[in-house]
Formats: structure tokens, sequence, C-alpha cells
């Protein structure tokens, strides 16, 4: 697919068929931009480089928002340029403003095909059936042969941690440049990582259960039960013990109480029902 077949103008009349079905088959990057808007003047020649470059592995669409204001409207721009990544009829990143070139191509990177993919699916797949030797094998070769595809690193983090191996995930999520940390999947495994850690050294869990049962004011033993149970993926028993932990003494252990709540939230994201439950139940405690 040549430059002409891969960058083209869209409008409200067509942006369904030439973005939204396109991106069914293949990564659709649509550029909201003006003639007006110096930025995008900057960008958009290199939008149009990178997709010669690519040659089809995705598709440019431009969209002049002077000309196709319902558009603009329609995907709520409000600034310009306004870039939206489309995959499967969605959006799956966007970005504002004219970003340097090693960050659009990280960004493309991210969501476009890569040979280590098949291998991170047929890891799943051989999870999914219990040999977990074999996706471990699987992952490691995908990261051999693709070292900076960060999705494979963080497979291969999340399945140390499920297996108990807290030194060989530490390994990989710690080895990650700065900039991937905020990435919200990073933030959900250093979390697990963490209780997991906790739970390595803390008693057995039904001896933390009998010790809180016998003194609901020992904290340092609700607080290893939580993150056992954390760890586990027991996470609605978990956040019950830190709160109750936050709800006896905010001070104790630095309130970690709230911290390991937090901590949960971001395992889970902040659309988990149980997180809007826990915030809520949580507001009166901090004021």
């Amino acid at each position: 697919m040549n430059q002409s077949s891969s960058v083209f103008e869209v409008t409200a009349d067509n942006f369904d068929t030439e973005v939204l079905e396109k991106s069914r088959r293949v990564l659709v990057v649509a550029d909201f931009w003006a003639a007006w808007c110096a930025p995008c003047r900057v960008l958009m020649p290199l939008l149009q480089k990178l997709a010669e470059e690519y040659q089809g592995k995705f598709l440019l669409a431009k969209i002049d928002t002077d000309q196709q204001q319902d558009l603009a409207a329609r995907w709520g721009i409000r600034s310009l340029p306004t870039v939206k990544l489309f995959k499967n009829g969605r959006v799956v990143d966007e970005f504002l403003g004219a970003l340097p070139e090693s960050a659009i191509r990280s960004l493309l990177d991210r969501h476009l095909p890569r040979a280590s993919d098949a291998m991170r699916e047929a890891a799943r797949a051989a999870m999914q059936n219990g040999d977990r030797a074999q996706a471990l094998a699987l992952l490691h070769k995908a990261l051999a042969g693709d070292p900076e595809h960060l999705p494979v690193k963080l497979d291969l983090a999340d399945l140390l941690i499920s297996g108990g191996d807290v030194n060989g995930a530490e390994k990989f999520l710690k080895e990650l440049p700065f900039q991937q940390r905020g990435d919200k999947t990073v933030k959900a495994l250093l979390a697990r990582l963490e209780f997991a850690r906790t739970a390595q050294s803390a008693p057995p869990a039904a001896d933390l259960a009998k010790l809180i049962a016998a003194n609901p004011e020992d904290l340092e033993s609700r607080y290893l039960f939580g993150a056992t149970l954390a760890a586990a993926g027991s996470y609605a028993d978990a956040m019950e013990q830190f709160f109750a932990i936050m709800k006896h003494n905010r001070r104790f252990n630095d309130d970690i109480g709230r911290r390991s709540l937090i901590s949960v939230f971001e395992t889970l994201g902040n659309d988990h029902e149980l997180v809007q439950q826990y915030r809520r139940k949580m507001a009166p405690l901090l004021y």
C-alpha cells in the first residue's frame, strides 16, 4: 500500500466507512487539524512521512476541522492538533499537540501488530490449559525477539507475580523506563507486586484470621491479612481489612490502611464497582 492510499481526507459523509470500518482491519490515525494552526503544520508532514515509511501498517485520516465542524464536535475536539488512534471501531489512544517523532513512533508501535503478539496469544492459551511452564517459555522467547515491547514485559511480570516469583517480576518492572511507569497496567502490577512481597513473609492467612478474631485492634495482623488476601486476588475482603485499619487509626504505619486501599484501586482501576464503593466509604474519614 503506497502513501496515496494510506493518507486521505475524511469528511462527515465518509468518516464511518473510512475510519471506523477500516479500523476493524488496520490501525487508523485520525488527525484533526486546521490550516491556521501552526503546530498542525508541523505535525502533518511528520505523520505523512511515517505513513509512507510504515507502508500501510496504519492509515492516516486527515480531518480539516474548519470544514468538518460537525465531526470535530462529535469527537469532542477542543484543541488542535488532536490525533486519535482507532482500532476495531473505537478510540484506543490519542494525543494533543505536535509530539516529537520518537514519541509518535512509540505510540504507533504500541498498537501495531508485532511478531511477539502471536507468542503472547499462545502464552495465554497455555495458561488457560494450565501449562504455566510453556507460557513462561513462550513469553521469554517473545521478549528475546522483541525486547522493547512493553506488553511482553507486563505479561511476563503478571505471570511471575501469579506464580509467586516476586523477585523475577520486580526485575522486569523496576527496569522499565521512567516514562512507562505511569502506564496504568504497570502501576497495577507494581501494586500487586508489593502485596505479593508482603504476603510471602506473613504468617498463614488462617493464623492471621485467628489473631484478628482474638484481638480486633491488632492492626499489624489486619494489614498482613489484607495484603495476603489482595495477593490472592480476594480484593473485596482485603479492602475491608484495610478500611478497618483506616477507621481505627489513620496514624498506624504511616496511614497504611489508606495507602493500601489506593494500591487496590490502582490494581482494579477507577471504574471498578468496589473502587467506587470504597471511595465513598473513605470520604468521611479524609476530612
